[in-house]
């Protein structure tokens, strides 16, 4: 009787732990996929985007095009849904988010932005603005400058947003002018970002 009521005891105690390692290895796991489900939920309920975006989420410019001067030394991408001008006799290119061919400065389409991207000696160029702020120019240390109007506040344009910096003998800038006020500054900024001058410039 004794065996039996030791073997039934056993058999219970054995369940028993079989049932607690059950529990204990599902919410282990789950334990661990826990912090980055909180953070998804939360991230979704306040509006945040999370601290590390996955691999799968594309950059802002991964799907914009790559242009290079032939001449001028330096290169930048752009929205590939933009149409660009290009001067291949001159260090200038001009992008627009609207079709440049028969445009005219005189008058922007609503919303529209025009950025030029030139290089110039750096003999020729006038001296920082007083009013500038420190900002690079695709790494290069520089300035950026935004004023209401054109570059002289009398263009057709409502804002403009300048920046600049030398890289040996040359100045290299970045004009955009914006058809709103009001408009996003991130794409001239994006396209500053990505300004490359070739090593040999």
């Amino acid at each position: 009787m004794r065996f039996w009521l030791f073997l039934v005891l056993a058999f219970v105690v054995i369940l028993a732990a079989c049932d607690s390692e059950d529990e204990v290895l599902p919410s282990a796991s789950v334990g661990a996929q826990s912090p980055s489900t909180t953070e998804t939920v939360s991230s979704t309920e306040t509006g945040h985007l999370s601290s590390s975006p996955s691999a799968t989420e594309a950059t802002p410019t991964s799907s914009w095009s790559t242009y290079e001067h032939p001449s001028a030394g330096f290169s930048f991408q752009y929205p590939a849904d933009w149409s660009l001008q290009d001067y291949a006799t001159e260090p200038k290119v001009r992008i627009a988010s609207f079709n440049l061919e028969g445009w005219t400065m005189s008058q922007y389409p609503p919303g529209g932005i025009v950025i030029d991207l030139l290089r110039l000696p750096a003999s020729q160029v006038k001296p920082r603005p007083s009013d500038a702020a420190d900002a690079t120019l695709g790494g290069l240390p520089g300035w950026m400058r935004t004023q209401p109007g054109g570059g002289d506040g009398d263009g057709p344009w409502a804002k403009s947003v300048t920046y600049a910096a030398i890289s040996g003998d040359y100045s290299y800038s970045l004009i955009a002018a914006f058809e709103d006020a009001g408009a996003d500054e991130s794409t001239a900024s994006a396209v500053a970002e990505s300004f490359v001058v070739q090593a040999s410039q």
